[in-house]
């Protein structure tokens, strides 16, 4: 029984609304609260290649040029 319990538990968290490769890892949404007019910057750690918005983070366009042009981690990498 406990066996069947996390197959199930597997399988809704495989058809959960959070994709990965699609939502931010700070905010878990694809879109910001400012993105309804704008174009979304996003980058990728280098490490745990998780997704984060640019505005969730609280950068700069001009730091996260930078910070793709080198290697960047997250927060949870650094």
């Amino acid at each position: 029984m406990a066996s069947e319990w996390i197959t199930m538990a597997l399988q809704i968290l495989k058809a959960s609304v959070f994709d990965e490769a699609n939502n931010c890892a700070m905010c878990s949404l694809t879109k910001t609260a400012r993105s309804v007019r704008r174009v979304i910057n996003w980058i990728q750690c280098d490490t745990c290649e998780r997704w984060y918005h640019e505005e969730c983070l609280g950068m700069a366009e001009e730091d996260l040029e930078q910070a793709r042009a080198n290697n960047w981690n997250c927060i949870l990498c650094s």
